[in-house]
């Protein structure tokens, strides 16, 4: 509300001023949702928003959760293929593979739809912050 009344005590050149620079540096829904649907889980939205160290973190748990498993599952069917495994002395190592891939993919799917519930409310408050910063500076004008 603080902001408002502001911007309300503006004159016309600086209100223009204030809402060029707000449009440049504000941060689109819809961009972030897309980024989000198609590169939500590394992270994606998160470099678009200026949250480099939360979208490194979403990286990094992708490739542990995702990658490293499927790394393993592949060198297992590898395995398979050389003779080097036989499938009743490593029933147990092969469905413990299984599952740590199944489990790796439930957790992302759990993050990313955790990411998309919450970005709405997450890109309107850097949009906040932002405003703030532009009023900020036009104040000391």
């Amino acid at each position: 509300m603080k902001i408002l009344e502001w911007q309300q005590q503006l004159k016309s050149d600086q209100l223009i001023i204030f809402m060029q620079e707000y449009n440049n540096r504000r941060k689109s829904l819809k961009i972030a949702i897309l980024l989000w649907f198609f590169m939500g889980v590394y992270g994606g939205h998160r470099f678009y928003l200026g949250q480099p160290k939360k979208a490194v973190l979403l990286l990094l748990s992708s490739i542990i959760l995702y990658i490293v498993p499927l790394w393993y599952i592949t060198d297992f069917s590898i395995g398979f293929e050389s003779n080097d495994y036989s499938w009743s002395d490593d029933e147990q190592e092969a469905t413990n593979r299984v599952l740590l891939m199944v489990g790796g993919l439930v957790c992302i799917l759990i993050i990313w739809i955790v990411e998309g519930i919450r970005l709405k409310k997450k890109v309107a408050s850097i949009n906040a912050v932002i405003e703030q910063e532009v009023m900020d500076i036009i104040k000391r004008i």
